[in-house]
């Protein structure tokens, strides 16, 4: 028993939001990794073929320019998505009412509709929803590049993962390893933890990252809790 509620809309506000945790949650569960094989000279539609395509996908749309009809097109297909939740139709009215890119980050770690479709979109390569969050990622990667961190940094992050997913990062120790995704990771380990929720099919894992921005090539990456809508996760995306 999770609580008692006597009132109607007290309950159906409780639903909304528990579903709303299971959604994050499955979302969380899983680290969309690609691996480039050193060792191995494999096809451009082999696990070397998906590393080399998941980063020109980003670069690619990057590069597009902008138009007026970014936003709209990206606004359509949420509300078809979110029709008969009146909750996260009201966040993506505000998103189309008030979204500025100055706010990217903000937007992003709110984690409404925007974090869990952009995160499943990146997951599971879906090219027609990365393409219309194009104008998102664009604005995200460059306020993560206006705010780059200057020095290392050491960041963590807590994951559950399953244990073929383990074993197949331990063999990958000294291969070049892409996330698919925006990487989101803590200053604070003890913080970190509590995000490795307990798990009877998944193992608890913590990275524990040195992050160099003078790496060449090196993904920006910033401090963003003064830009996040949760300011005391001490957060690095």
């Amino acid at each position: 028993i999770q609580a008692v509620i006597i009132k109607s809309e007290d309950l159906i506000n409780q639903i909304q939001h528990d579903q709303i945790n299971r959604i994050k949650k499955k979302d969380d569960e899983i680290l969309p990794i690609n691996i480039f094989n050193t060792d191995q000279g494999q096809s451009t539609t082999g696990l070397n073929g998906q590393f080399v395509h998941s980063q020109l996908l980003i670069d690619c749309l990057l590069r597009m320019k902008s138009s007026i009809y970014e936003k709209n097109d990206l606004v359509t297909v949420c509300k078809d998505e979110y029709k008969g939740n009146p909750h996260e139709l009201s966040i993506i009215n505000d998103f189309e009412k008030n979204y500025t890119s100055y706010r990217a980050i903000w937007w992003y770690t709110r984690q409404s509709f925007l974090y869990r479709l952009l995160n499943k979109a990146l997951r599971i390569q879906n090219i027609d929803l990365i393409y219309l969050f194009r104008f998102f990622i664009r604005d995200l990667y460059q306020q993560l590049l206006e705010y780059q961190c200057s020095s290392i940094i050491h960041v963590y992050r807590g994951q559950l993962m399953f244990h073929d997913e383990l074993q197949l990062l331990k063999n990958s120790i000294g291969k070049y390893i892409s996330i698919n995704s925006f990487f989101s990771t803590s200053l604070n380990r003890n913080l970190a933890l509590i995000f490795s929720r307990e798990s009877d099919q998944c193992e608890k894992v913590i990275f524990e990252i040195d992050a160099n921005p003078q790496y060449n090539n090196a993904k920006p990456f910033a401090n963003i809790s003064h830009f996040s809508y949760f300011p005391d996760a001490s957060a690095v995306l």
